[in-house]
């Protein structure tokens, strides 16, 4: 089960994505099912299932930002870190 911490790192997540520019999000063909992914987490967070898939996309994704767009691959990592150490 996704401990509070790692909610919150999801939703620190969601809100950097959220500011992240079209043109940067564009970039990457992951973020779309990111985003996707990480709303439907938050709609029912125990769904732990979902927290492996987003790991691996994060992981992929982390290294397209992580030059232009390092606070968002912070979050990113942040969060794949967070799920890795909970075994999800």
């Amino acid at each position: 089960m996704p401990t509070p911490a790692i909610i919150e790192r999801v939703r620190d997540l969601q809100r950097e994505l959220a500011e992240t520019p079209d043109a940067a999000r564009a970039s990457h063909p992951e973020v779309p099912a990111i985003e996707q992914q990480i709303e439907t987490i938050m709609l029912d967070p125990s769904q732990v299932h979902l927290y492996t898939s987003l790991n691996d996309r994060l992981l992929k994704a982390y290294v397209a930002f992580e030059i232009d767009h390092p606070k968002l691959a912070r979050a990113m990592i942040d969060v794949a870190t967070a799920l890795g150490n909970a075994g999800l």
